[in-house]
């Protein structure tokens, strides 16, 4: 098996191993483009030729996050998706990795836990009619020193402080932070509104994927 960098060409072949991820496709044909010229973008080749998998890791000061791991049907639980996960991990010179797995990923799970991952975290996220962002919140003077979730990447506490947002939502005071999607640290929304948070408590009865946080430091 050989590990090299996505190329432009391949990204037909990437198509066809990502477009039934779930019931509704993957998100990988949206960010083809961007991730061939951003972070770490690996493929792994079967001594057939054919594409057994993919990954892409941002690199950050002091982590880089591992995501879009996918590995084609026929060559799971070959090896591929931990090869891939260790190419990235070595190409991006940090001493910490982490990835987001949504809980009922089972096989990811599993193959992350094998590698040395732990659980450091959770995240609760509900995608409602209505977007927070939308809220005219205010900044509340304090500055959030939790962890977090943006832009679909979590950063520890102390890692990267963010302002705090205040907005009273149908009478009830919340704290927010303006990251994408909105998270929510304080307080809590009706189910029309999309958010993430960390505290199953703040769902208000609205259904929500449960994610976990791995992260490996060397």
């Amino acid at each position: 098996m050989r590990i090299e960098p996505v190329k432009s060409e391949d990204k037909q072949a990437v198509l066809q191993i990502t477009r039934n991820t779930w019931s509704w496709g993957d998100y990988i044909a949206d960010v083809f483009d961007e991730w061939l010229t951003s972070g770490i973008f690996l493929k792994a080749t079967w001594p057939s030729g054919e594409l057994a998998g993919i990954v892409h890791g941002v690199v950050y000061r002091g982590f880089v996050w591992i995501e879009g791991l996918r590995v084609s049907e026929k060559f799971r639980r070959m090896g591929v998706g931990s090869s891939l996960v260790r190419a990235v991990m070595e190409a991006s010179r940090r001493p910490t990795a982490r990835a987001l797995i949504l809980d009922s990923n089972t096989p990811s799970l599993s193959l992350f836990k094998a590698m040395g991952f732990g659980e450091v975290a959770e995240v609760y996220y509900h995608e409602g009619d209505r977007p927070v962002s939308d809220l005219r919140g205010r900044p509340s003077g304090n500055t959030f020193t939790g962890g977090y979730l943006d832009n679909w990447i979590w950063y520890a506490p102390n890692e990267r402080p963010i302002e705090i947002f205040s907005a009273e939502v149908e009478g009830e005071a919340v704290f927010y932070l303006p990251t994408k999607p909105t998270f929510l640290v304080k307080g809590r929304l009706p189910a029309e509104y999309t958010f993430a948070c960390s505290e199953k408590g703040q769902l208000t009865g609205a259904e929500a994927e449960r994610y976990v946080v791995m992260e490996r430091s060397s």
